[in-house]
């Protein structure tokens, strides 16, 4: 009995190993995802600011 609960033990472990590297993967990827998008919506924001700073440019310059 105490050979049969020892190999489920190590079975479960081992489970338990996979799932946690499974786990920490997907995290990974998430978070990757989400830094993408957010690095994407910071881009638009900088470009938007250099379109309205140029225009402010041109309008001090006197060009319309």
């Amino acid at each position: 009995m105490a050979v049969r609960l020892e190999s489920e033990v190590k079975s479960i472990r081992k489970d338990l190993n996979n799932l946690t590297k499974e786990i920490e993967r997907r995290d990974t990827y998430v978070e990757t995802v989400k830094q993408r998008s957010e690095l994407d919506i910071n881009t638009k924001q900088i470009s938007a600011l250099w379109v309205m700073i140029n225009k402010l440019r041109d309008r001090f310059n006197g060009n319309s």
